[in-house]
């Protein structure tokens, strides 16, 4: 039994809100028992059904929600209110379209990472569209059957003429700020 609270001390995290003492990992057996003491029964049960999902769950997996653990712990506590913002609105979501989130987030998954590479960096030149023309693109995306052929190559056209233009730009401004600094060094 004792050896079972033990255990049970150690995974209250990922269940109970805890003092900065557990949240640190210094709880003593004494004070995890103390603290198994003052739960209700209801919290008492919920953590025995915790443990024995727990002790269910492959080695690989326990260690995957450890490493997730460390990395909730090491968050910014601005971040974790963002995580839970952002959990909340998911949990808030119509399940259908959940389940399509779902199925981006596999499609996303299976992609290799020269193809999430170029995904992120078209969205970040779709990001520096203006507002009115990123609105109509997602108005196009979103009708049955998103874009044609026609318009996906019209829309990687317009990105790459963009690029190209901002490149002019700061090839510009650089030459710009060469010459500037060379006619300093002139009068010096």
């Amino acid at each position: 039994m004792k050896r079972m609270i033990w255990q049970l001390a150690l995974f209250i995290p990922l269940c109970l809100p805890l003092p900065v003492s557990a949240q640190s990992g210094t709880e003593t057996e004494s004070e995890a028992l103390e603290r198994w003491r003052q739960m209700s029964p209801e919290e008492r049960q919920e953590l025995r059904e915790r443990h024995r999902r727990w002790k269910s769950l492959s080695p690989e997996r326990r260690t995957e929600l450890r490493r997730k653990l460390e990395t909730w712990r090491g968050l910014a506590p601005e971040e974790k209110d963002s995580v839970r913002r952002n959990f909340r609105r998911w949990r808030n979501l119509p399940p259908e379209h959940r389940e399509q989130l779902r199925k981006r987030w596999k499609r996303w998954s299976s992609l290799n990472p020269e193809q999430r590479q170029r995904l992120r960096k078209r969205f970040k030149e779709f990001r520096k569209l203006p507002r009115e023309e990123r609105r109509e693109w997602r108005k196009r995306f979103q009708r049955p059957g998103g874009l044609t052929r026609e318009e996906k190559k019209e829309l990687r056209e317009q990105l790459k003429e963009r690029r190209k233009e901002r490149r002019r730009q700061k090839s510009s401004k650089r030459r710009k700020e060469h010459r500037k600094q060379q006619r300093k060094r002139g009068k010096h």
